[in-house]
This record gives structure tokens, C-alpha cells and sequence, in this order.
């Protein structure tokens, strides 16, 4: 995120804690500084370890109150995806329309000429539009390839076992015949 947007959730932090409906803490200034020095979403473990780096040791407990107080203050914006919740920053951000891996997680920004007209289109009542953000879910090329693989190991696997279940019953036939051939 830019400077200005950092700047901006600062002000606005302030601005709400100076109302002093909660303490102003060094702890939740620190956590809204490394939650606007990334560029696009991450996890509470992320934010945790961005902090730790920076010297700051937070318990995971303050790590997420934060989060929700930035969340109620539209400061933040909360993803669900596959159990793991992801967040963003949400001064600043743009519009945009993003492919995520159901598989492994792998996030990749697109970039679409059409997404400002896609919006448009979308007939929304009773509801004024802030910013959107297209999320397309799926499974990444090398997921999809790593299943294709494992689903081929899998078919040859059992092409074997059924190979030897057959040898298996003709070689117990023929024993059976020969017993019979020799009684």
C-alpha cells in the first residue's frame, strides 16, 4: 500500500480512539502500520510474523481484536477462503479481480480491461458501492497437474493389483486342477 493510504487509516484510528471508547495502545498502531506495509492480502500468521521481524511481540490474542476493531472500522477488509481467513487493507486499494487456488492458496492479480463495465452491470438496490473486488476460484496449473499425476499413479496402481489378482486366481485354478488330475 502507499504512504498515503497508511496515513489515511492512521488518521482515521486516531480519530476513533481519541473518542475514547478504547485506549490508544503503540500495540494496535503498530499492528495498522504492518497491516498497510502489504501490498495485497494476508493471514493473521503473516501479520504475526511481519511484526515479530519489526520487534514486535504480539500474542495472536491482540493480533486478531486488532483486526476485528480495523475490520469495524472499515479499515480492513476480511476474506474467508477454505477455513483460513485472509484480510487486505482497505484505504487504497483498488478494484480488481483476482484468481485464487482452492488447493494451495496461490492468489494471482488479473488484470481486465471489461471489470469497471462488468460492474455496472450488476443491479444493486438499496446499496451504494465503495470499491469491488472479484475473486474467481479454481485450481492453479500446477495443482491441476500435480492431480493429473497422482489420478495416473493411482490408475496404474490398480491395473497392477488387478494383474496380479488375476495371476493370482489362474495360478490357484490351475493348482486346483492338477490336484484333481493327480487324485
Amino acid at each position: 500500500m502507499d504512504k498515503a493510504s497508511a496515513k489515511k487509516a492512521k488518521e482515521e484510528l486516531e480519530a476513533y480512539l481519541s473518542k475514547g471508547v478504547r485506549r490508544k495502545t503503540g500495540e494496535r498502531f503498530a499492528v495498522l502500520d504492518a497491516v498497510y506495509s502489504f501490498s495485497g492480502m494476508f493471514t493473521a500468521f503473516d501479520l504475526q510474523q511481519k511484526l515479530e521481524k519489526q520487534n514486535y511481540f504480539i500474542s495472536r490474542a491482540t493480533v486478531y481484536n486488532c483486526l476485528k476493531l480495523f475490520i469495524s472500522l472499515r479499515l480492513v477488509t476480511r476474506h474467508k477462503l477454505e477455513g483460513e481467513a485472509s484480510y487486505e487493507p482497505t484505504i487504497g486499494r483498488k478494484n480488481h479481480c483476482e484468481q485464487i487456488c482452492t488447493v494451495c492458496g496461490k492468489k494471482k492479480e488479473l488484470r481486465l480491461k471489461s471489470l469497471p463495465a462488468l460492474r455496472n452491470n450488476v443491479p444493486l438496490e438499496r446499496f451504494q458501492a465503495e470499491t469491488y473486488n472479484v475473486t474467481v476460484y479454481g485450481i492453479c496449473s500446477s495443482c491441476k497437474a500435480m492431480e493429473t499425476r497422482r489420478r495416473r499413479t493411482e490408475l496404474r496402481r490398480q491395473k497392477k493389483e488387478e494383474k496380479l489378482n488375476e495371476l493370482k486366481r489362474l495360478s490357484t485354478s490351475i493348482t486346483k486342477t492338477n490336484n484333481k488330475k493327480q487324485q
